[in-house]
Formats: C-alpha cells, structure tokens, sequence
C-alpha cells in the first residue's frame, strides 16, 4: 500500500474534518465506513456490529471503499498538475 493511501498521510485527507468533503464519486455509505474506520477508528468488530454484518464482510467493505477512493485520487492527479 503506497504511504500516500493511508488515509491519514493521504494529501487528499489532510485537513479534511468528515466524509462530508470525500470525493461526490464515492456512496454515502463508502464514505460513512471510511470515516468510521480511519477518521474515528472504530474497529472492524464494532462496525460490523454496526452494519449488522461479519468482520470479513466488514473488512471487504472498508478494502473497497478504500480502493475505489484511491482511484478517485490517481484519477484527479492523471488529470491534474498534481505534484506529490
């Protein structure tokens, strides 16, 4: 995993204060498991509790929202003057 996907690392997330300024792309409920997983680091045994389903299901949801965040981000800086 690149150091800039970790959601705290990420220049994307830096000073961002919730899902509110996630990218419009990602579902609402992509958001809301990102910002419970890294913003309020709910562990996954309280958000599957959360979502009503297993910890692998849990873990699989956070991955791909995790993913599709990312290609948001390589998509922006592709199309952008980006500088890392």
């Amino acid at each position: 995993c690149p150091q800039w996907l970790r959601m705290r690392t990420c220049p994307r997330w830096r000073g961002r204060k919730s899902g509110r300024r996630l990218p419009a792309e990602l579902s609402e409920e992509d958001k809301a498991v990102l910002v419970a997983r890294y913003e309020e680091q709910v562990p996954y045994a309280e958000l599957s509790k959360r979502l009503g389903i297993s910890q692998k299901q849990c873990a699989q949801k956070v991955f791909r929202a995790k993913n599709k965040l990312r290609k948001i981000f390589e998509e922006e800086e592709k199309n952008s003057n980006y500088v890392k």
